[in-house]
């Protein structure tokens, strides 16, 4: 097995956030402008009730689609990690 990945690719982001509605709405925002029209999935949230967890599903076209998609996602306001 050679590790390459093989495009196009489904894919499923996890993304460690804080839980307010402006980064869902960020998030939300970078998939309509990449034309996904999936929403991301809630996840579980904090023993503080301060981060969730959103899980996103895509295919991907190219790496450059993967990678230019997930600087985007991690560059949300709130967004914390990005897996």
């Amino acid at each position: 097995m050679s590790g390459e990945l093989e495009f196009p690719l489904a894919w499923e982001f996890r993304i460690i956030a804080e839980d307010t509605p402006n980064t869902l709405r960020a998030i939300g925002m970078v998939l309509q402008r990449f034309g996904y029209a999936e929403r991301p999935v809630r996840g579980r949230v904090s023993r503080e009730g301060k981060y969730v967890t959103y899980s996103v599903r895509a295919v991907l076209p190219s790496r450059d689609h993967l990678e230019v998609l997930a600087q985007s996602l991690s560059s949300c306001p709130g967004v914390r990690f990005l897996l």
